[in-house]
């Protein structure tokens, strides 16, 4: 249906304006995409990395970028960053877009003047979320408050779409773009991706050991140190394998020590965990699809629809997210029980010791992913909302 609407009603909105604070490098695929759609004449706007020159005004292959200047602000307050657009009035002068995508976050202090600037100049306003009502009031007063006064509202999954509706949001307002990165859509891509990732991980493989992979930033949220210490007391009791800690951040040094002491007490040869650090843009999806095992501790993101999304079996602590709720639990991969060392020890084991449960897992998480998250249905949401009245 939604490549229909595009192609019937898209003379109605021809330019499209995206403000990012950050343009992720995984977003480009999702930009380029849709770009490509007929009739999108579209601009992207985030600050520029002048130092590095990672982007420089001008064009990215598809779709044209613009600068978005942004004055941080700090304050005393437990984990706030406040954000000014300061130049907003100009992009829109310039690009004059049909609609205008935007982070709909209440510290940026002036996305309500660029909202009523919109209204009074006919773009329409759509608000890029993944909020899912996990939080109570007053955040969710705070957030209500905002995201009413949008014309369309963009979420980032079906649990985001569900917060919505809970907060009172109308539902007529929602679209769903399911959050989402490249995979190898088909076979043949994918035996390449599964050639590549062979090679690159063979150092780490000298023998028939399964290999388990942990990968993302280092950060406490993730409790990494939680998956050492579940994995490392399995391979204590007899079951035999190596974990791949992928991924850098500000606690890697502290979980090198915490390993070292683990491997040490359990006297566990050294090798049994490695720390790989931080990987070269898009080797991340060359560690995931090598595991034999996806191992994720918390705060789940989107390194579940690339492990999914190449076939590999995946374990993840049984949290909400707009991230997290591609993975069923039994049907598609395993959720344990979060901070339950004992329910993540057992279901890790029964994963490496049953390599036909692996098969069957990874095979369904990879068409969940193909039927829901690919970049071309995450474009699908964006013209939904894009179009729809």
């Amino acid at each position: 249906m939604c490549q229909q609407l595009s192609q019937v009603r898209l003379w109605d909105l021809q330019k499209i304006l995206i403000l990012q604070r950050k343009l992720e490098h995984y977003r480009l695929s999702v930009f380029r995409a849709l770009s490509r759609r007929n009739s999108i004449s579209l601009t992207v706007a985030f600050p520029h990395l002048r130092q590095d020159c990672q982007y420089e005004g001008g064009s990215i292959q598809d779709f044209q970028t613009a600068d978005l200047k942004i004055l941080d602000l700090t304050f005393p307050l437990p984990s706030q960053e406040l954000f000014i657009y300061t130049n907003w009035r100009n992009l829109l002068e310039i690009t004059k877009p049909d609609a205008l995508i935007a982070e709909a976050n209440p510290r940026v202090l002036n996305i309500r003047n660029i909202m009523n600037y919109s209204r009074s100049n006919d773009i329409r306003t759509i608000a890029w979320t993944k909020y899912d009502n996990s939080s109570k009031w007053p955040n969710s007063f705070i957030w209500k408050n905002l995201l009413s006064d949008w014309d369309r509202i963009l979420c980032y999954g079906q649990q985001s779409r569900d917060g919505m509706v809970e907060m009172g949001i109308p539902i007529s307002k929602l679209s769903v773009a399911q959050n989402t990165v490249e995979i190898p859509l088909n076979d043949v891509d994918l035996d390449s991706v599964r050639k590549n990732a062979s090679e690159i991980t063979s150092w780490i493989r000298p023998d028939d050991l399964p290999l388990v992979v942990s990968l993302g930033t280092l950060v406490k949220k993730k409790r990494f140190d939680e998956v050492i210490e579940a994995s490392a007391s399995l391979m204590s009791n007899g079951t035999h394998f190596r974990l791949a800690v992928v991924g850098g951040g500000t606690e890697e040094d502290a979980l090198k020590v915490h390993a070292q002491k683990i491997l040490n007490r359990f006297r566990i040869p050294p090798d049994r965990i490695e720390f790989i650090g931080r990987v070269p843009e898009g080797h991340d999806l060359l560690w995931l699809c090598a595991a034999d095992v996806t191992l994720m501790g918390g705060a789940v993101g989107l390194a579940l629809n690339v492990s999914m999304g190449c076939g590999t079996a995946t374990i993840i602590p049984d949290e909400k997210g707009s991230d997290a709720e591609l993975l069923e639990h039994s049907v598609n991969g395993i959720r344990f029980k979060c901070g339950d060392q004992f329910d993540l020890q057992e279901k890790l084991k029964t994963l490496l010791t049953d390599a036909s449960l692996r098969k069957e897992l990874g095979e369904k998480a990879r068409i969940t992913i193909l039927e829901k998250a690919t970049i071309q249905k995450m474009v699908d949401g964006f013209i939904e909302a894009a179009i729809m009245n």
